[in-house]
This record gives structure tokens, C-alpha cells and sequence, in this order.
């Protein structure tokens, strides 16, 4: 096995090329001058880091499955991770969890990033899939608890239902199965459309597993729900992109899908090897030729340019 040297460089090599996909698609919204446009509680009104770029540092992180305030550090010296997302000055850590802390005791964050959310839905004319009935389409909206992790912690909200010597406190053993519906549809079809949420639960568990969110990473309940609404929002982003790279067989993965999972947009196409460099005026992204993303990394970031 060949021994290799390890040298530090200053060229720029940019170990998530992908974000650049990402800013185009933040571009597209008005998520940064609608928060921009409203003071927090004990936030000056103009604060040398705004909150558009609070949240977008936020949603960048989150889109490569990390979620910790912490990981905010590695990208504050990162000119790729600005430029990528329009940022003017990256949040240190504290500063990123005070802010949300305080954007949580208000709900206009929160609405702001569903409104938004859903707009960029509309405006990319992303596909929704349904499903049917009697040849009849349905949108699904599927509602399902969500447990996360929040052993060892005293997060808000977090009660033991045990005691320490395992007896149960409350827990009803009674258990049934039924189905309530005002479709016109036979008993049997009513059903096998229940038995098909199973996909929808795959999308629950993406949001937590592949971003990095079943273990929450603030101890005050307001605030782990206002991150619950930037992970809805990175995972729209994620998807929007993995459902554009099915448009068309220019990718290396020959199996044939419908939809791309969340871990394999992260993997493939944001966590993508490059190299930045300012040449001619321009900021370019060199990526090796013989990576065969490259194709399909080309095609993403000018579907959404």
C-alpha cells in the first residue's frame, strides 16, 4: 500500500459543491428579506449578522445532515459556504443558538418558513404524486407520532414514564384497529390505502435520520420546534433536487426509481469534491471529469439557476 504525505494547501477545495444547487433554489424565495423585514424580541434591528443570514447558515448545515449549532464553526472562514448561499457573515455558534432562541419565542419564523416553503413548491412546479381510489386521485397528508431521542438530557417537555426499576407509570394496554373515512370507496380499498402510509413513514424517518434531527440540539421545547421547521424546509430543498436528478438517466445509478432517497442527494450531489476558483472576474467550481456526478451536477444547477 502506497504511503501518502499529507501537506496543507491554500487553494480552495470545496468538500460541498452541492450548496451552490441549494443557494439557487434560496434565491428563488423571499425567505431572507421577510425575516430580515422583522425584529426579534431584544435583536437590534439591523445586527452585524442579519437574520436572513442566521437562517440560511442554518439551513445549510441542515442540508448536509448536521444539525449541531457547533458545525456552524467549520464554515465561518469558508469563502465556498458564502458565496454558495448569498451569506454576508456566517454566525458563530452562540450567536446561531441565542438567535434561534429568539426567533422561537415568536411564531413568525415559523410561519415564514411554511409560507415560504410551500411557495418554492408552487414555483418550481415541483410534481406531486397521488394515490387512487377507484381510478380517482388523492393527495395523502399522512399524521403520525414521531419519538426522538432525548435520552440523557433535560430538554423541556421530557418526562420519564418508568421508574428506575422499569414499573410502567401509565401506559393503556388496550389495543384496536380501526378506519375512519368519508371516501366512497369499498371497506377493502380503504385498506390497502392505509397499508401504503408506510412510504409516507419513510419520509418521517428521513427527516430525522438523514438530517440529523431524531436527537434535537436545543434543551427549550419552543426552539427544537422552530429547528423541526428549518428541517421541513431543508428537506423540501433536498428533495426538490433529488426528484429534478430523475428528469433524467444522466446520473451513474442504473436502478430505476421513482423518487431519490435524502441520503443519496446528500451524498452524491451535496457532499460533491471541488476545487473554487476566481479567474476572468468569475467564480468557478472545477470538478473532476472523471466523477460521474458531474453530469447530472451540472444539469441540477442550472434547472434552478
Amino acid at each position: 500500500m502506497k504511503k501518502f504525505v499529507i501537506e496543507p494547501t491554500k487553494e480552495r477545495i470545496v468538500a460541498q459543491a452541492g450548496l451552490a444547487i441549494v443557494g439557487n433554489l434560496l434565491n428563488q424565495t423571499n425567505l431572507v428579506s421577510r425575516l430580515n423585514a422583522y425584529k426579534l424580541p431584544d435583536i437590534s434591528r439591523y445586527p452585524a449578522c442579519s437574520n436572513g443570514d442566521v437562517a440560511k447558515s442554518y439551513i445549510g448545515l441542515l442540508c448536509q445532515g448536521k444539525s449541531d449549532y457547533d458545525n456552524i464553526e467549520t464554515f465561518r472562514d469558508d469563502a465556498f459556504f458564502a458565496l454558495a448561499l448569498d451569506i454576508q457573515r456566517v454566525p458563530s455558534s452562540p450567536t446561531l443558538r441565542q438567535r434561534l432562541d429568539q426567533a422561537a419565542l415568536v411564531e413568525k419564523w415559523k410561519t415564514i418558513l411554511h409560507e415560504e416553503s410551500l411557495d418554492l413548491i408552487r414555483h418550481t412546479n415541483a410534481e406531486i404524486s397521488p394515490v387512487y381510489a377507484k381510478d380517482k386521485p388523492y393527495i395523502p397528508v399522512d399524521l403520525d407520532v414521531s419519538p426522538f431521542d432525548n435520552s440523557k438530557t433535560k430538554k423541556e417537555g421530557v418526562e420519564r414514564t418508568i421508574s428506575r426499576d422499569g414499573q410502567i407509570f401509565l401506559i393503556p394496554e388496550y389495543e384496536f384497529e380501526t378506519y375512519w373515512t368519508d371516501l366512497e370507496v369499498p371497506p377493502h380499498v380503504v385498506i390497502s390505502l392505509y397499508h401504503n402510509h408506510g412510504t409516507c413513514e419513510q419520509f418521517h424517518s428521513e427527516i430525522k435520520s438523514e438530517l440529523d434531527l431524531e436527537r434535537l440540539p436545543s434543551g427549550k421545547y419552543e426552539t427544537n420546534g422552530l429547528v423541526l421547521h428549518f428541517g421541513v424546509f431543508a428537506y423540501n430543498l433536498l428533495r426538490l433536487i433529488g426528484q429534478e436528478s430523475l428528469k433524467k438517466q444522466d446520473t451513474p445509478l442504473k436502478k430505476k426509481t421513482t423518487r431519490r432517497r435524502i441520503r443519496t442527494v446528500i451524498q452524491n450531489m451535496i457532499t460533491l469534491a471541488s476545487k473554487l476558483v476566481f479567474r476572468g472576474r468569475q467564480w468557478k467550481l472545477k470538478v473532476a471529469e472523471t466523477n460521474k456526478w458531474l453530469p447530472v451536477f451540472t444539469r441540477l444547477y442550472q434547472a434552478f439557476y
